[in-house]
Order: C-alpha cells, then structure tokens, then sequence
C-alpha cells in the first residue's frame, strides 16, 4: 500500500516501509508453515518479482482470482477495458487516507478515487474500496470509517456497487520517530481495528482489515475479530507466511499490467499492486435462493455479462437490491474457468460462484420476449401446475348399486365437465318398468362448489320409482384417535393459567356429564369409536378423496434476457413436456421443439436434461428461446451454489444475563366454524384451517345446553391438517351446541385457545 503525503517524501518512506515488513516476515518464519501440501501457479502478470508462486495447502481447490489495488499513484488516465483484457478481475481502490505525520488525527481524500471507480466499474471489475489508517485508538479508528463513509455517500456508492469488503488499511508509516502509530501496542490496536469495522457493517457493507503477516503477527489478536471480517494479508515474496485467516494475498508492489499507467507521464506502463483472491468455490452448505439463468456464451471478444433470476421460495429477488454480479475471466475464449460472481446484499448472506462457458456455436438465446401477442402475453401456454392438489374419485352407479365407472377430477372441475357415461335401459323389474335417465350431483352442485367427496346419484323418469336423493357420504372411521376430555391448561410456576385472553376463556374447563347419546357404551367411556352406517339404498356411493395428487407447472417466466421455464419433472421425456404446452388461438405457423445449448433438435423420447431449450419457430427461423431447467437441478449441475439468508453478525458480542422466565405466554389463535351440518343421529363439524405455525390442532365441543353444562369433547385431529370431524351417535332430532378451539403444543406441553361462539345444529 502506498500512503500520500503533500510534501512528496512519501516514495522514500514507502520503500522503507514496505522492506520492513518483507523482511520481518522472512526473518521469523525461515521456513513456511502449513496446513497442507502446497500448490504452485505462475506469475499472472510480468515484472511481480517471482516467476512461480506458491499457495498454502489449505487453498487447494479454491478458485484464484488475480486484482490490484491502486490509488493516488496510479494515473486516473489507466484504461481499465484493457486490463480487464489482461486478467484484472478486481481492484481495490483508496478512497481516503490519514496523514501520518501530524499528532492530531488528519484525513484526506484520494483524489484519483472517483476516476478509478467509475472506469474500473464501466469496464465490469469487480471493486472493492480501501482506507489508509493511522489510527492509535477504537475512536480515532471510527472517525477513519466514518469520514471514509461519509465520501463513498457523496459519491453515490452503496452496498449494490461493491463485490468486495470496504478495508482498513492497517500498518506503519514514516521512520519511528516521525509516524504516528508506532508503538501501539496489540490491544489497542486489535480494538481500533474492531471499531472501524463495526462503523463499516452498520453501514451495511463488508469490512476488512489489510495488514503485512508483521503487522497481523504482532499487532493484531485475529482471534478477536468477527467472523465477518475479512482478513488481506501482504508479503512480497514467492510465499504467504502468515497464519491467519486470509482470503487475498498482495505478494508485489512492482507489477506491470498493460492498460494500469504510471503516475508521472501517463503513457508508459507503471508499478502497481498485484493480489490474489481465493474463493471457495462452495461455501453455502445451507443456502436457500436458487439460481436460474443462461451460462453458456458464445465467444465475441468483448466482455460477457451474465444475467440470472434469483429466487428465496416463489420471491423473485432483485438485481441491485439483494444481490450484485460481477464476472470472472468473463472476455477470453475458454470452454471452462470462467464463473459469474454473485454477492448477497442486505439480508441476503455470502455469494454465490457460477460457471460459465464462453465458447462457439452456441445456439442464441433469443428469449420469449420476443415470442408475445399484442397484449404482451406469451404466445403460448401450460397445461402444468406445481402444487399438491385434492381430486376426488367420482363413481357413476346403477339403481342396484353396481358401478358402471369412475374417474377421479381435480377440485375445480365443473360439474358439466364430468364424463357422464351412457344410460342404460332396464328391463322390467318386478311390478315396475323404467328407463335410466341422467345423472344428478349431490345438491346439484358441480365438484366446483364442493369441498368434500362428491357423490354421483341416477336419476329415474319412472314415477313408479322416487328419484334416490341421498346425503353425501359419511366420512370414514378414524383410526387410533381417542376421545379426552378437556385437557386443564398449562400453569407457570405461579399456578398462573397460559391461554388466550378472553372473556371465554375465564369459563371453567367441564367434563362430560351427561350422556348425549342414546347409551353408547363406546361414548361413556371416552373411546371416540366412530361406527359409520352402511347405506345401503340403491345408487349410494362412497367417494374416495385422493390427496397430494402432484402435477407440474412449468412456470414459464421471461425476462430482458431471455426467458426460463423451471420445475420440470425429472425424467419428462420431449413428447411428454411439449404435449403440455399449447399455442394461444391465432398463432397459424408457429410450433415449439426442444434444442441442445448448440441448437440440435431433441427427438421426442429424449429425457429433457436442465440446459436444454425450449425454441419457438414461425415457420424454419427461431424467434424465441428459453432455457429448460430439470426440478431441483436449477441453473446447472456442475459446481454452483447458491446465496443464503442472513444477518451481519453483532459488531462486538456481549454479555448475556440468563433470567429464568417465572411466566410464559404462548399466543394461540381463536378456531371458527367453516361449516356445521346435521346428519343421521349426529353433526359434521369442519373448522377453518390456521397456519401451522400457530396451531398443533383443533377440538370439538358439544352439549344439549346453551351454557354448554355437561358438554363432551373431541379431538378433532392429531395434525393441524385434519380439520374435519363426525360426530355420531347422538340423540336423533334434537339440537345440539356447537363450539371448536385450537390448541398448540410446545416443549411437550399444551396450551389452548378460548372456545368460539357456540352454533346448534339438528340431529336427524
């Protein structure tokens, strides 16, 4: 690092400086000390000193990533497209500096930094920002970050703009009688450098600290840090000697790089700092967002910048807002080793390390926002859904009870949709002779307007024989639930009652009393045996209700850059996935095929593998792509990862009081009614479903009196899903009071919710 002085002694002093942390490092470590073999890489670019460098062990399999680091002494004249060409990924730029000379804390601007930000980011280096310090405490250390923070707002730059971490640049400057920060001791500088990095991350960026493997070693307790904190250590020399944790190694101050030009003509290629980035490349093991996008490219000569759809769930982040892209030898000819570089932002934590291919032949991607109607529709659609749908089992019956078909139909179905099979003409049967005439729904209603089993009836033109019209059919038996009477709410160590407040809740919890049936033995003894009736009257029939019936939507999407369609069933061969997707009306000469990455036509008992495209043609000529991606395998299979949510981690832990709790409260949400309807010597009771979240379950109460004196109570489920119950043998004719509650298990205890308003309903 190179500091700046108005009185231009500076390049004498930095070449002491710099001297006096090379040969600090060699001398205490005569030999290197590592975790693992090492690794060795040629020199990226000329003039660095060494021909061959050698990596610690513990980066083995990282990606490497080469960058500088430039400030005031080197020209805001540099052509950055240039040295994007020639390898520079990243540039870490000064943005301030103190002076290290005065006794009182002094800060400047560097005034080349605008220059070099704007060109660096123009020509797609990713950038990072330093700040040259001298501070001797955590508050002068802080000024340092805030006046630093302060320039970056003026300047317009935010988290959005920066892949890499804002960094103190931590270390001596000036002989040591003239400097300012000798004689520091560790403490106090470990607490500096702690405290410029708290004022960092509650600006929500990135901090770091630079420092030489001397300076780390004796002056900086890495053990201290936050685990946030990303550590860049320097040492010139053909190997990183430090035992700290760093991700960046500036090993020359003396590299040359076609298109970095010096300070004092401007024309000539000149002295720069030269880094390494090491980058695992998966360091999400837990990650949440899933990454959808195009990674093969067709080779041009100029810079390929990557575009992707980010999603956490079914939210579609936003480029700029939740996450930034940067790109990775993202100009040369290669058919791997180039990578998008995508950094969380915000709540979004860590990165992300996508391949890319940039080669030849390629088909091009075309996107679907080139296949629309007039009311920017795409031209066509799906025949897909992703969800977990009900279907229910509908059975078509004689008079004598004997099925004729059946099919199952997704809820939604209208009734007028159902296959309705042909009626059959009866001979005579006994004294009476009749003709099948139709079909007839349960209330008349289609599988539409219903939402339990759906019974299909037949209908008879003869008056000699009454139209059957039947319930619908009653639920089947539960198995392995039993009935409890009311659980006594969960008391605190101070006997205080945890359940929602309300009026109704102050009512005392009452056992069944009286018998509200007609003696079941089954009832009185609180085993909740459930008989169902056989019905046994011509055409009747119980349904079958099918759950978790998985189809599959395709989820087309478009963007400027092409559009994608995600979620397609592993093993979905061609034929199957396009006879899902079906053209709008008016679109005469358009068809759709499915093509490799290098525009073949995929036969129709090909597997669709994720990569493949979906290709639109009016005609022979492509006017629309978009990229297929296999359910679970998002943008590739080869070696992405993906971003996870999360928080910055506190800017200095503290102390935590544990006080035992003498009370707790548990919030359970009230049940409601969704429908109570009577049936033959009982009711059926469905509560509106809450999130699972918030409750474990439901129960039913009942009683022949309004104060709800003598009531029984149900469990209606053992999961919050079940939210359906029968209730049967009961007394015929007679009306009953109805109440339900919720109730919601934590830590092996159970707290309950207050009862509803209570609804009657009349027994048949």
């Amino acid at each position: 690092m190179r500091s700046k002085h108005k009185t231009l002694i500076v390049r004498p002093v930095l070449s002491c400086m710099l001297t006096v942390c090379l040969i600090a490092g060699m001398m205490v470590f005569a030999e290197p000390v590592y975790g693992g073999a090492e690794f060795t890489t040629t020199a990226p670019f000329s003039n660095t000193g060494y021909s061959t460098y050698y990596h610690n062990g513990k980066y083995s399999g990282n990606l490497l990533v080469n960058g500088v680091d430039v400030s005031y002494f080197n020209s805001k004249k540099s052509n950055w497209v240039t040295a994007k060409s020639k390898g520079v990924d990243f540039a870490i730029m000064r943005v301030s500096f103190t002076y290290y000379g005065p006794k009182t804390l002094t800060t400047d601007y560097d005034s080349k930094f605008k220059t070099h930000f704007a060109n660096a980011k123009a020509a797609g280096v990713m950038k990072g920002v330093y700040v040259f310090s001298q501070a001797k405490s955590a508050a002068e250390a802080r000024k340092e970050a805030q006046y630093a923070l302060k320039l970056l707002g003026e300047y317009g730059i935010t988290p959005k703009d920066l892949e890499l971490p804002v960094y103190m640049d931590y270390e001596y400057a000036g002989s040591s009688s003239s400097g300012r920060l000798y004689g520091i001791n560790k403490t106090t500088a470990t607490a500096a450098a702690r405290a410029f990095c708290d004022e960092i991350r509650k600006a929500g960026f990135t901090p770091g600290i630079y420092a030489c493997t001397s300076f780390f070693r004796s002056n900086i307790d890495a053990s201290k840090l936050e685990k946030d904190i990303d550590l860049w250590c320097a040492q010139y020399y053909s190997r990183n000697q430090s035992d700290v944790n760093y991700s960046k190694w500036q090993y020359t101050s003396t590299g040359k790089i076609s298109g970095i030009l010096s300070t004092s003509d401007d024309k000539s290629v000149g002295y720069v700092d030269c880094n390494y980035w090491y980058i695992n490349k998966n360091p999400n093991k837990s990650a949440i967002v899933e990454i959808y996008g195009v990674t093969d490219f067709n080779y041009t000569g100029s810079l390929i910048k990557p575009h992707f759809e980010l999603y956490d769930g079914t939210k579609l982040l936003k480029e700029g807002t939740d996450y930034i892209i940067g790109g990775i030898r993202n100009i040369a000819k290669s058919s791997s080793g180039a990578y998008a570089y995508i950094k969380g932002i915000g709540s979004y934590a860590g990165y992300a390390l996508v391949p890319i291919t940039i080669d030849s032949g390629f088909a091009a991607h075309t996107g679907l926002n080139n296949c629309k109607d007039s009311a920017g529709r795409l031209i066509f659609g799906n025949a897909f859904k992703t969800k977990d749908v009900t279907s229910y089992l509908v059975k078509f019956v004689n008079e004598d009870g004997e099925e004729i078909t059946s099919a199952y139909y997704e809820e939604g179905t209208a009734a007028d949709a159902v296959a309705v099979p042909e009626a059959p003409v009866k001979a005579e049967d006994d004294e009476f002779t009749y003709e099948f005439a139709g079909w007839r729904s349960v209330n008349g209603e289609g599988i539409a307007q219903v939402t339990e089993a759906v019974t299909y009836f037949p209908e008879f033109t003869s008056t000699a024989k009454e139209p059957v019209v039947t319930e619908e059919a009653a639920d089947p038996a539960e198995t392995g639930e039993t009935a409890q009477p009311e659980e006594p709410a969960v008391v605190n160590e101070n006997e205080e009652v945890v359940q929602e407040e309300s009026a109704e809740s102050e009512e005392p919890v009452v056992q069944p009393e009286a018998d509200l049936s007609e003696g079941s033995a089954d009832q009185e003894s609180g085993d909740d045996v459930i008989t169902v009736e056989e019905d046994t009257r011509p055409g009747s029939v119980t349904e079958t209700v099918v759950t978790n019936e998985t189809v599959y939507d395709l989820n087309i999407g478009t963007s400027s850059y092409g559009g994608y369609v995600r979620n397609i069933p592993a093993g979905l061969t061609v034929d199957e996935l396009l006879s899902g997707l079906a053209f709008r009306e008016g679109y005469d000469g358009y068809s759709l095929a499915v093509i490799s990455n290098k525009g073949v036509k995929r036969s129709g008992d090909t597997a669709v593998k994720t990569g493949m495209m979906l290709a639109v043609y009016k005609g022979s000529t492509l006017v629309g792509t978009a990229d297929l991606t296999v359910l679970g395998d998002t943008i590739n299979t080869r070696a992405a990862n993906y971003l996870g949510r999360g928080t910055a981690l506190a800017a200095a832990p503290a102390a935590v009081t544990t006080v035992k709790s003498t009370a707790s409260k548990v919030t359970v949400p009230k049940a409601s009614f969704k429908s109570l309807k009577a049936r033959k010597k009982g009711f059926y009771v469905k509560v509106k479903r809450l999130s699972k979240s918030q409750v474990t379950g439901y129960q039913v109460r009942y009683s022949l009196k309004p104060n709800m004196s003598g009531a029984a109570i149900r469990n209606i489920g053992t999961t919050y899903k079940k939210d359906y119950k029968s209730i049967y043998k009961l007394k015929r004719k007679k009306y009953y009071y109805v109440q339900v509650r919720s109730y919601r298990k934590v830590n092996g205890k159970t707290y309950y919710s207050a009862w509803s308003s209570a609804r009657k309903v009349r027994t048949k």
